[in-house]
């Protein structure tokens, strides 16, 4: 039987992690794409490759024998959308590759990625998760040293989605197939807002939190300390001021690919706890 090789890009993200993590359960082949190799740590049992997604001529080599490919829209630490989609498809197709998952930007508007792979040969789903319980992970030095999170929108809802249930998602579809030419969207079993997300990092800490709502102006200062670009700011502001429904909505995708429930936000403080303490 032909080895089941598994190339995924972001393997050192939040969610290309977990998809690595679920590959390598499943005794498969994994490959990281990494634009700096000699840098990634604690890659024990996956090749690591050179690559850079926004020159898709540097992916020829680690497409080669590829059966399943992960890639993620878009090509840096600003999220910005790849350009040159059409290109990193057409070396997919040409390197035989079988199922491609796509993980969107999060920013609404379709990658050139996601334009080119719905009109080529290969297996694709895309998935939208809505928003990380991993995001809560900002809020650990805050909550060490000042016992408060500081966010805007304390009362938005969100039906945000643990990690480690995208990446056993993206895993299975690789590995089995049977959800082509789909487009998921991706949520938590619950609706929550981040006050009460807060409340339930307290409750398991055993001391108060307290929630400090920022302005539009504090908020805005914050992200471009961090590098985000302008129109990664308007989006978020806009998207956090006024969720889409899609934001809210609970979806059964989870536990329909998986065979599980979602996991709920209380199990990821649960695992996670450490980090505040």
């Amino acid at each position: 039987m032909k080895e089941q090789i598994f190339l995924v890009t972001g393997g050192t993200g939040t969610i290309g992690s977990q998809v690595i993590n679920m590959l390598l359960k499943a005794q498969c082949k994994v490959r990281l794409l990494s634009r700096n190799p000699a840098a990634v740590n604690d890659a024990k049992g996956v090749e690591v490759v050179a690559g850079d997604l926004n020159q898709a001529d540097t992916l020829k080599d680690a497409l080669n024998g590829v059966k399943g490919l992960h890639l993620i829209s878009f090509g840096d630490e600003s999220y910005t959308p790849l350009a040159n989609g059409g290109q990193l498809v057409k070396l997919a197709e040409q390197a035989g590759v079988e199922r491609v998952t796509i993980l969107w930007n999060g920013e609404g508007n379709e990658s050139s990625l996601e334009t080119a792979i719905k009109h080529s040969s290969i297996d694709w789903t895309i998935l939208q998760p809505q928003e990380y319980m991993a995001n809560a992970l900002g809020w650990v030095a805050s909550v060490k040293h000042q016992d408060q999170v500081q966010e805007p929108f304390g009362d938005r809802p969100t039906a945000a989605v643990h990690e480690a249930d995208v990446g056993a998602v993206i895993a299975e579809i690789l590995l089995h197939g049977g959800h082509a030419r789909q487009i998921y969207t991706l949520t938590g079993p619950e609706v929550l807002t981040p006050k009460k997300q807060v409340q339930q990092i307290a409750s398991a800490l055993g001391r108060n939190i307290a929630f400090i709502e920022l302005d539009e102006q504090q908020t805005r200062a914050r992200w471009q300390e961090w590098g985000l670009p302008q129109a990664t700011m308007d989006y978020l502001y806009q998207w956090y001021g006024n969720t889409p429904a899609q934001g809210f909505t609970i979806t059964p995708t989870v536990e329909q690919i998986i065979g599980r429930p979602a996991k709920s936000f209380k199990a990821w403080v649960t695992e996670n706890i450490q980090y505040f303490k």
